[in-house]
């Protein structure tokens, strides 16, 4: 593999449009004026889910632990020490302590989380091997489909100035959501950018995409948010509707078997992980990877958001305290 093939690049743009070839390199300002710009595209809708957020963290900030997390509580709410940065209160780790009873701090713990929202992590963040995300420091797309590729057999990259068929062109850099679809073969490929052939997860009206994202406790799925948005934003990070499954109801035994295969080659322990299930040859890819999620899909009602983080914090407890 040409190391040219998979350099990186911030790129943005609607589905279907032509590759510029006069893109900056990343910069995560850049990056940053770019999302908030496409945010800034439905501003109604922006703001909306900015104020549902907001109620959301004051709500979750106020919550006692609920009966999820009662039935492992010791006595003294176990410690968990963030390193090098403090979860804000948007993140999924915020919320699984407020609701499971467990203490974050910045400076002890009976157990060290690596907590850093970097998509490669800098020497000064990487903690030791033994805390959880401590062998978990690259989440570049294109390292995420090679160690997928690795424990699955199945390919996810392409060579965009070769291949002849329809491909997501997206930033390595996480969460800035501007991913686009592209027919190939390309004349030129843009630096800091991977590209992947593309996953047909459409539902069965056409209109819409369906991504499952699953969240990882102690290396293994715990539970899947199935999120439904339009096929026209796809790569947005809000979804038109989600809802909760339960692994079993998502995925065959030989496919949690092999989600942790792909876990522990990474060295995720904690986090996130976005799949789609092609809809040609049913397999499941792991596309993206979060080890510092958000709080659960704000299409969720509260309640459901509650319940998930519960989950989450009951399973945390059992695994880490």
């Amino acid at each position: 593999m040409n190391s040219n093939e998979y350099r990186l690049a911030v790129t943005d743009g609607a589905p279907g449009e032509n590759v510029s070839n006069a893109s900056p390199r990343a910069n995560p300002w850049v990056e940053g004026v770019s999302l908030v710009a496409r945010q800034l595209q439905h501003p109604f809708e922006t703001i909306h889910l900015g104020i549902k957020y907001a109620v959301t963290m004051v709500r979750l900030a106020s919550v006692r632990p609920g009966p999820a997390s009662q039935a492992t509580r010791p006595a003294a709410a176990p410690i968990l020490q963030c390193f090098p940065s403090f979860p804000l209160p948007f993140y999924t780790v915020w919320g699984m302590a407020r609701v499971g009873g467990i203490q974050l701090s910045r400076t002890e713990g009976s157990r060290g989380l690596v907590f850093c929202d970097r998509t490669v992590l800098p020497a000064s963040a990487i903690g030791s091997a033994d805390w959880i995300n401590g062998r978990c420091v690259d989440i570049r797309k294109t390292f995420i489909a090679r160690v997928f590729e690795q424990v699955s057999g199945q390919t996810l990259l392409v060579n965009a100035v070769e291949y002849p068929g329809p491909m997501v062109e997206k930033s390595e850099t996480n969460g800035t959501h501007n991913g686009r679809v592209l027919q190939g073969p390309l004349e030129q490929v843009r630096p800091n950018v991977s590209y992947q052939r593309l996953i047909d997860n459409r539902m069965d009206d056409g209109q819409h995409v369906e991504d499952l994202r699953t969240v990882i406790v102690g290396g293994s799925p715990v539970l899947v948010y199935r999120k439904q948005r339009t096929a026209a934003r796809r790569f947005e990070s809000g979804a038109i509707s989600a809802s909760i499954a339960d692994i079993r109801e998502v995925y065959s035994a030989a496919e949690v078997s092999l989600l942790s295969r792909f876990c522990q080659r990474l060295g995720l322990d904690f986090g996130e992980i976005d799949i789609l299930r092609d809809n040609h040859d049913q397999r499941i890819y792991c596309v993206d990877v979060n080890t510092t999620p958000a709080l659960p899909p704000i299409s969720l009602p509260y309640s459901e958001m509650q319940r998930a983080l519960g989950l989450i914090a009951t399973q945390f407890r059992n695994r880490y305290f």
